[in-house]
């Protein structure tokens, strides 16, 4: 598995507001720790809700840029591990940088990485 790629991945039943069920996730851990013997990796799930495409960092992926059946999208504030055994299947591979770029844009948000704003007020 490498970093761009959607693949399956079963969550299993859901708790509170993780992800959950059977769903399209996309790879975004670096491919130098793929490639290591981690049992682990890091995913952003995927929807097809489109009313969550408006959530400040979440990236809308057009079904002709993911390779999906329906449009959907990645979901930043779920960005979780799983281990890879829970990886079914290989879907596809988002190759548009644009998209890429938006995704790892969306990253930084979720992270507070590089950004302009606080995102906690550190009041000490």
């Amino acid at each position: 598995m490498i970093r761009g790629e959607i693949w399956w991945c079963d969550f299993g039943v859901p708790r509170g507001s993780e992800a959950g069920y059977r769903r399209p996730v996309l790879i975004i851990q670096d491919n130098n720790f793929n490639k290591t013997e981690l049992n682990t990796v890091l995913v952003l799930p995927i929807t097809t809700n489109l009313s969550l495409k408006d959530v400040s960092g979440n990236v809308f992926l057009p079904k002709e840029i993911s390779g999906l059946s329906k449009d959907s999208v990645v979901v930043m504030p779920l960005l979780t591990h799983v281990d890879k055994q829970v990886l079914e299947e290989k879907c596809s591979k988002i190759t548009n940088k644009s998209t890429i770029e938006e995704i790892e844009d969306g990253l930084l948000l979720i992270l507070g990485i590089n950004s302009s704003y606080p995102i906690f007020n550190y009041a000490y």
